[in-house]
């Protein structure tokens, strides 16, 4: 009887164990997990020097050009103008009113 008891006290101890991993919080902090080596991260960090800036190097300044517009740009090309003429069979005949 007592052999059934301590099973009994075992299985629902794996039982509760196995219901916190899977219905439990899922943060990684655990009760466990904070005496262990967490707290190996709580000491304050050393302070480092502070990088001091590079020195100031003058650069030249500039002004940026105007882009140009696409009427400059084509001024100089040739145009030519025409029309071509299509036949009666090649426009399309969905539209075309009875």
């Amino acid at each position: 009887m007592a052999e059934l008891t301590v099973q009994i006290r075992l299985l629902n101890e794996q039982l509760d164990y196995m219901k916190r991993k899977l219905f439990g919080r899922s943060s990684e902090k655990t009760a466990a997990e904070t005496d262990g080596q967490l707290t190996l991260f709580d000491e304050p960090e050393e302070e480092k020097p502070a990088i001091l800036p590079a020195a100031e190097i003058p650069v030249r300044s500039h002004v940026r050009k105007q882009k140009a517009i696409f009427e400059e740009k084509a001024k100089n090309l040739p145009v030519e103008r025409g029309e071509v003429p299509l036949p009666d069979e090649e426009f399309c005949t969905i539209h075309k009113i009875f």
